[in-house]
């Protein structure tokens, strides 16, 4: 009977370990699930990440560029219509001081050819 009693121990026992064993592997099996799973989960949360503030970025500085670019032609086209402006003044006054000295040549012309004509009249008239 004390061989049957170490036989019903020992498969108890046996029976114990495998269970033990069985026990173990199914944690190690699921712990390294787990971890595969938080593993994937931590890489495609920063993928995502890493391209949303790729993305920012490049919109940023696609942003900033094209700011920089805008400020830069309504400068370049604030400069040239100021040039423009002054040129245009600086011809339309010397237009005019020039059509002024000529206007005054004429009238002191035909002051003086109307008083040499009232001369002459003068003189015939004598």
């Amino acid at each position: 009977m004390s061989i049957f009693v170490d036989y019903v121990v020992s498969a108890i026992v046996v029976c114990l370990v495998v269970s033990l064993i069985s026990k173990l592997a199914v944690s190690l099996v699921v712990s390294l699930a787990v971890c595969l799973v938080s593993i994937l989960v931590i890489s495609a949360v920063c993928i995502v990440v890493s391209l949303v503030l790729n993305l920012a970025v490049s919109l940023l500085v696609s942003l900033a560029v094209s700011l920089v670019v805008s400020l830069a032609v309504s400068l370049a086209v604030c400069l040239v219509s100021i040039l423009v402006i002054s040129l245009v003044s600086i011809l339309v006054v010397s237009l005019e001081s020039g059509l002024k000295s000529r206007l005054g040549l004429l009238i002191e012309k035909a002051r003086m050819e109307e008083g040499y004509n009232s001369d002459k009249m003068e003189e015939e008239a004598r």
